[in-house]
């Protein structure tokens, strides 16, 4: 007798063994060395089954599931493909150490989108001055109107989200 777990479990393998093309395009077109195809592979064997389930009890319902786990898939293994050695060793380090984001040597920050530029892609411009400040995560929220309008209801906003794990020297991440 096989559980829901067991379905699920099934689901994922057979989703990701169906999706298995797709890396190998990505794998193929930007001639990735065996040694950090096989590396990003581990990471997803081992994040997969997770990730599919709380993707599945989300959106399976909806007809273009696969598509968008296709996307995921995809746009994860180029990220990867494109990441610098720097990064990736990094990541390596990282992986050794699952506490990392606690350290005392990270500090984190908060900001507004609308109030450094018009858009996420001038938040480019602004790295340097937030690695300069020493911070190395910020999470970003689309605009200050958002945090005054939960203000004026009357409820005290939080301007310091969550950490993301990140992999990069600097993570910035957006609260939509």
């Amino acid at each position: 007798m096989t559980t829901p777990q067991d379905d699920i479990n099934f689901k994922a393998d057979l989703t990701l063994k169906r999706l298995q093309p797709k890396l190998t395009e990505v794998w193929q077109r930007n001639q990735v060395p065996d040694a950090k195809q096989h590396e990003f592979e581990l990471r997803l064997n081992e994040y997969w089954r997770p990730l599919f389930k709380i993707l599945y009890h989300l959106y399976s319902h909806r007809y273009d599931f696969f598509y968008h786990l296709e996307q995921i898939v995809s746009t994860a293994a180029q990220g990867w493909s494109d990441r610098s050695e720097p990064l990736c060793e990094l990541d390596r380090k990282r992986v050794n150490d699952p506490n990392w984001f606690q350290s005392e040597r990270i500090c984190g920050g908060a900001l507004y989108v609308d109030l450094l530029g018009e858009n996420l892609k001038q938040l480019r411009n602004h790295v340097d001055y937030f690695k300069g400040l020493g911070l190395t995560t910020c999470t970003s929220c689309r605009c200050s109107q958002f945090d005054q309008a939960i203000v004026t209801a009357g409820t005290r906003s939080a301007t310091i989200a969550p950490l993301i794990h990140a992999w990069g020297p600097l993570m910035i991440s957006a609260c939509w």
